[in-house]
C-alpha cells in the first residue's frame, strides 16, 4: 500500500467573485442561481428560485464536511441550525 501525503489539499478557486467558505469550498450566486467549487472543480449548480437544490448543496457541503457547519451557514445567509433543519428535511 502506498503512503499518503500530508500535503494540504489544492485550494485553488476559480471563479475570483466566489465566495469562499472554509479552505476547499468557493460560492458563487448570481441572477442566474448557484455553483459551487469543490477544490477547484464544479460540484453543485442550482438555478434562481430553485431553494431545494440550494439548501440540498449546503447540507452535501455540510455531510461531506468540506466545511464546518457555521461556515457554510453563514455563506449561504442561514443560521447554523437552520443546516440542521434542511438537514433532516432531506432524511425524511
Amino acid at each position: 500500500m502506498g503512503l499518503m501525503s500530508a500535503e494540504p489539499f489544492f485550494t485553488f478557486n476559480p471563479v475570483p467573485d466566489a465566495t469562499p467558505i472554509g479552505q476547499a469550498v468557493g460560492l458563487l450566486e448570481d441572477e442566474h442561481g448557484g455553483q459551487v467549487f469543490l477544490h477547484g472543480l464544479l460540484a453543485y449548480v442550482w438555478d434562481t428560485g430553485d431553494a431545494a437544490a440550494r439548501r440540498a448543496t449546503a447540507v452535501g457541503l455540510w455531510r461531506i464536511k468540506a466545511a464546518t457547519a457555521s461556515q457554510i451557514a453563514a455563506a449561504f445567509g442561514a443560521g447554523e441550525g437552520t443546516i440542521w433543519r434542511w438537514h433532516r428535511a432531506l432524511e425524511s
